[in-house]
């Protein structure tokens, strides 16, 4: 009933019984409601029409901590979508569906095990808000745009337990399963509970960085994986997360062969440095880290991207690691020895020196070839140093290659484009061949 003059009802240290409408994180204080639950929510009072389980008769029954039945109306990326009633709906989040890793059949699509019409044992655990995409405690007042927040782990079933996991629960180094919820730029956005997110690192997400280079294929939206605590930002309400289990913390942890996480930490005109664990660097010379040669390091590789690197040798004297950078879409060809190469090879390098011999042409991190001055171009250059700089990008044909120290090249247009007019040695004439000469 109106009370005109509350000094009439109340007086100071008065017991009284109030229900919590909503919570005022900002100033620290509830808000109250002194009405009763029929006041407070006359809805609840509706009958269930059609209710999944027969032996609900008023959505007022619909509280958190009941166990119910509800039937899967859609199927989203991280979330079932379900029926209690023809006029109560509700959703189970994706981390409230499965008590252990092992549970989920398949880990890229954790929801493919569920279709729709199946019908769900699942616990109220509070409410969530679909306008703004948000849980919301059973502390908040249930809305037009909130529905029941749902779960249908077993341990949930059958304990007294209906919240969700929180950040208090989960401390530095404790495990946890996580499903993927959106990409941002070197990390991904994961749930752990519908009230609790994570931040995983790429440099964190797996052991194997084979499959980065598709990363939203091989990792999509509800991908499941278990991950390990590495703080916890209880302001924010948010955990950093690992799923690695051999983190390189030294140049003992790496391996040759081994496709790994690195972080570009700064790019020069020859080679990019990359990080691969904490104080674990590794150097990717320029033949080794771009795809394609036409291109510049700076406009493939800014500081703080996230690639993935393998490693091709190990310096351990000198504590000196080396790396790849190109993907499986490389257009320029990996040369790591002169056997790589065979007379009438066309390549592309840089250069690495003008020398008074001619240009000294880098075509892999261990591989130079030598452009001798008169192979240099088919018109004269009067001072042909001007027109060459080091660690230019050139395309040439291999002349010979017959050891490590003996690689030749040529750059005349005529001879990269057409024949090559060199003479051949005794040893490299075949029988049947036809040459043209002079008499003498």
């Amino acid at each position: 009933k109106q009370i005109k003059d509350l000094t009439t009802a109340f007086y100071l240290h008065q017991s009284v019984t109030c229900h919590v409408i909503r919570l005022d994180d900002a100033n620290k204080r509830f808000l109250l409601s002194f009405k009763t639950d029929d006041e407070n929510d006359s809805s609840n009072q509706l009958e269930a029409i059609n209710p999944v389980d027969e032996k609900i008769k008023t959505l007022k029954e619909f509280v958190p901590g009941t166990v119910t039945k509800a039937k899967i109306r859609s199927i989203k990326g991280t979330q079932l979508n379900v029926q209690l009633a023809d006029n109560q709906q509700g959703r189970v989040d994706i981390t409230e569906l499965f008590d252990s890793f092992k549970d989920i059949k398949d880990k890229k699509k954790p929801l493919s095990q569920f279709t729709v019409g199946d019908i769900l044992d699942v616990k109220i655990i509070g409410y969530h808000d679909a306008r703004n995409h948000k849980f919301l405690p059973i502390s908040h007042k249930k809305t037009k745009q909130s529905v029941l927040e749902l779960s249908a782990r077993k341990s949930i079933l059958k304990s007294d337990k209906f919240a969700p996991a929180t950040i208090s629960e989960l401390k530095e180094g404790a495990k946890c399963i996580a499903y993927i919820n959106n990409f941002a730029r070197g990390y991904l956005w994961v749930s752990v509970s519908p009230s609790l997110k994570g931040r995983i690192s790429l440099m964190d997400l797996s052991n194997d960085a084979s499959k980065y280079q598709n990363l939203q294929d091989e990792y999509p939206v509800g991908f499941a994986f278990e991950a390990s605590v590495l703080n916890a930002d209880n302001e924010k309400n948010i955990l950093s997360l690992s799923a690695r289990d051999n983190s390189i913390k030294s140049i003992d942890d790496v391996k040759v062969g081994d496709i790994v996480p690195a972080r570009v930490l700064k790019t020069r005109e020859s080679y990019v440095v990359v990080e691969l664990g904490p104080n674990v660097t590794a150097v990717s010379f320029i033949t080794d880290a771009l795809n394609n040669y036409s291109e510049k390091l700076d406009s493939i590789f800014s500081t703080n991207d996230i690639c993935a690197a393998t490693v091709l040798s190990i310096d351990e004297p000198n504590n000196k690691i080396y790396v790849s950078l190109r993907t499986k879409d490389a257009k320029d060809k990996c040369i790591s020895s002169f056997e790589d190469l065979k007379s009438g090879d066309v390549v592309r390098g840089f250069v690495k020196n003008v020398s008074d011999k001619g240009l000294y042409v880098s075509l892999g991190r261990e591989v130079h070839a030598l452009v001798r001055v008169s192979d240099l171009s088919d018109s004269f250059l009067k001072d042909w140093k001007k027109f060459f700089k080091v660690h230019q990008p050139i395309i040439g044909k291999i002349v010979s290659s017959e050891h490590a120290g003996r690689v030749l090249m040529t750059l005349k247009d005529s001879e990269v484009n057409g024949e090559l007019s060199i003479l051949k040695r005794f040893d490299q004439i075949e029988v049947g061949e036809i040459y043209e000469g002079s008499v003498r």
